[in-house]
C-alpha cells in the first residue's frame, strides 16, 4: 500500500556573509570588489540599447544576517550601485534555484533556460568569459 504524506521542506540554511567574505578574502576576493565588478558589467551592457545581456541582483532581506529590504535599498544607494535588485522577501528563489551562498551567478539564456550557475566570488575576466561563452551557445 502507497501513503502519500505531504512534508514541508525548508531551504536551506544560506552562508554567513561573513564567512564567505573571509574566504573570498583569503583568495583576494572581497564582497565590495565583487559588488564593483557586478556594477561595471552592469554600466557595460545596459548602455547598449541591443544588448542580450541584463544584469540583475536578487537580495534575500531578513534571511540570516542580512538587513531588511529598505537597510539592502540604502546600502545600495549609497556605494552607488545602480543595478537592479530584486527583493525576494520570502527567499522563494533560494530552494528551486539551490542558492546556498552568496553571491551565486546565473546565467540564464534568453529563453528564461538556466545554463549554469557560479557559487562564490570571481574575477571581472571569469565573469566576461562566462557572458561570452553563454552568448556564443
Amino acid at each position: 500500500k502507497f501513503e502519500s504524506k505531504k512534508t514541508e521542506t525548508l531551504p536551506p540554511k544560506l552562508f554567513k556573509l561573513a564567512t564567505a567574505q573571509i574566504a573570498a578574502g583569503k583568495l583576494g576576493y572581497t564582497s565590495a570588489k565583487t559588488l564593483e565588478i557586478i556594477q561595471a558589467l552592469y554600466e557595460k551592457y545596459s548602455q547598449d540599447e541591443n544588448s542580450d545581456v541584463v544584469i540583475l541582483g536578487v537580495a534575500f532581506p531578513d534571511q540570516g544576517d542580512e538587513k531588511d529590504a529598505e537597510g539592502i535599498a540604502k546600502f545600495l544607494e549609497d556605494n552607488g550601485y545602480t543595478y537592479p535588485v530584486l527583493m525576494d522577501e520570502g527567499a522563494t528563489l533560494q530552494l528551486p534555484y539551490y542558492i546556498t551562498a552568496f553571491p551565486t551567478t546565473f546565467i540564464i539564456n534568453t529563453d528564461g533556460n538556466v545554463l549554469g550557475y557560479i557559487p562564490g566570488s570571481m574575477t571581472r575576466d571569469i565573469m566576461e568569459s562566462v557572458l561570452d561563452q553563454a552568448r556564443s551557445n
